[in-house]
């Protein structure tokens, strides 16, 4: 049995298409939501004023849950659960949800750790999977597209980030102890070939905007790095494709670690299809590629498990399929 796992504060730009991009690949989805941030940060001071976050007791923070309702087939949400969960802390938050349903609801033999913003192509979906299950890791993580903003612009793969995890439950009680995003503790963490598409800096400006003042209300509560105070309105919400803004990272002190985003014109997940933004009819061929997702026979090795490496340096190609174990993480985009 294959699960998935969701922990949703907000989430309403893209939960549909990630869901959608998984379902009919799991047996069940759970999706563990709060109606507060970490820390129970009520209020941030933003901008020389004192803005009150808009928490609503036991109702989703933002419209996550009606976009779902209201967009999926029956028969889809019935694989579906809503938990309505909240822990103080990031830390050990996925463990902690995820043995609370395994008590009702039964433990899977694979769990996927999701975020609402994740959204998987098929055929990537199809290699995590496989690669990760005829390998035998306990846990492992996929890497990732960071799109910045539009379809057409990403952030250079950064090799430490944590895509989706995937573990291995089988001779387990339940989930082991982790860190802030389903990491293991204390086991082999493993870097499978397969990239998610991330698009948590894709969101709407509204959304965005709510994101960053969550994450300065709680970042000093949960001991996580602060976001530049105007990293939203200088950087975020400023840059264009025509002035091209650099040190775009919204950690405070490590601008640095996203010195700039390119353009992207590879494969999209086919759940965003006629999403806005979505132009992967338009797109030009892929370096390498005589087709679209059609590798000419001397770019295969520069496609190493099935995964189409535009962007990416030789180096970290290398490394693709190969269960290398991961490099320390870089501070959290409080996502």
């Amino acid at each position: 049995m294959i699960d998935a796992i969701y922990r949703i504060l907000y989430g309403e730009d893209f939960i549909v298409p990630s869901v959608l991009s998984i379902i009919d690949k799991v047996d069940r989805i759970f999706i563990c939501w709060t109606d507060r941030p970490w820390g129970w940060a009520r209020e941030v001071e933003y901008m020389g004023e004192t803005i009150q976050l808009p928490i609503k007791s036991s109702q989703p923070y933002d419209g996550w849950l009606e976009r779902l309702t209201s967009e999926l087939r029956p028969e889809q949400m019935d694989k579906i659960i809503t938990e309505q969960m909240h822990t103080d802390q990031p830390d050990n938050q996925f463990t902690e949800f995820a043995n609370r349903i395994f008590m009702q609801h039964g433990r899977p033999d694979t769990l996927i750790c999701m975020e609402p913003d994740h959204v998987w192509r098929e055929e990537y979906l199809d290699h995590a999977l496989r690669e990760f299950t005829n390998n035998g890791y306990r846990a492992a993580r996929s890497r990732q597209i960071e799109l910045w903003k539009s379809f057409g612009w990403r952030v250079p793969e950064r090799p430490g980030r944590t895509g989706t995890v995937f573990w291995n439950l089988k001779g387990l009680q339940g989930l082991p102890q982790t860190k802030r995003q389903a990491e293991p503790r204390g086991t082999d963490f493993m870097v499978l070939g397969a990239r998610v598409h991330n698009l948590g800096f894709c969101v709407s400006e509204k959304s965005m905007l709510q994101k960053h003042l969550i994450a300065l209300a709680y970042a000093k509560t949960v001991r996580d790095s602060s976001p530049g105070p105007e990293w939203f309105e200088r950087k975020w919400k400023a840059w264009t494709e025509e002035n091209q803004l650099t040190d775009l990272e919204i950690a405070q002190g490590y601008e640095s670690h996203i010195p700039k985003v390119v353009p992207f014109s590879g494969p999209m997940p086919e759940t965003l299809d006629g999403w806005p933004g979505h132009k992967e009819q338009e797109r030009v061929p892929v370096r390498g590629e005589t087709d679209i997702g059609q590798p000419d026979d001397d770019q295969v090795q520069l496609l190493r498990s099935d995964v189409h490496m535009d962007g990416v340096s030789e180096e970290e190609q290398a490394d693709v399929g190969t269960g290398v174990r991961p490099e320390g993480d870089l501070p959290s985009e409080a996502e």
